[in-house]
């Protein structure tokens, strides 16, 4: 019923889709008509929601200023963000950009009614139940879940490929690291 698009590059489809599109104007496919929208939705016949991958993600603003990059997403064929970095400002973006025509209303209809199926196939519209807080944190929270977290975190991390003996990264090795968080 859904998709997620990473902020991947991919130049080869880009460009069998648009011959025209010159290097310095490929996208990452969270961004791209060409990606999104041509191969995803036309040439492959997807018709469910179309999710970006984190927005939040260094990816996501590579190609251009957030200002642009958050209504480019949804006019590219997206229909909804994977988490947004600041809500009243992501949103005040999105406005600017249906208000500039970035975002043609007939597409933005088209993402509201994605949104709106989807959650209509889920059935989420029938139970308006909100749990109590401290029922959720007792299940969540609970020793087994903290547990399989640690466990899920340990097991997830695996060294794919090592070339030329560069990892593990030590300060010792490489005088000169720049290590960047993108997490609060």
């Amino acid at each position: 019923m859904t998709v997620m698009v990473g902020h991947i590059i991919q130049p080869a489809y880009s460009k069998a889709l648009n011959p025209k599109l010159r290097d310095e104007e490929i996208l990452p496919a969270s961004l791209s008509p060409e990606i999104v929208t041509g191969l995803l939705k036309e040439k492959l016949g997807f018709d469910g929601l179309v999710v970006t991958d984190s927005a939040i993600m260094a990816g996501f603003a590579t190609a251009m200023e957030r200002r642009r990059a958050v209504p480019q997403t949804i006019a590219a064929g997206c229909d909804m963000f994977l988490f947004a970095k600041n809500c009243e400002e992501d949103f005040r973006y999105m406005t600017e950009g249906v208000r500039d025509g970035i975002i043609p209303q007939e597409r933005l209809d088209e993402a509201v009614t994605k949104i709106l199926a989807l959650k209509a196939a889920l059935g989420l519209h029938r139970d308006r139940r909100i749990p109590e807080e401290e029922k959720v944190r007792r299940v969540v929270g609970c020793r087994a879940h903290r547990k399989a977290a640690l466990r899920c975190a340990d097991d997830s991390i695996t060294l794919v490929k090592s070339l030329e003996n560069v990892l593990p990264l030590t300060p010792e090795k490489y005088k000169r690291v720049l290590f960047y968080s993108l997490e609060s």
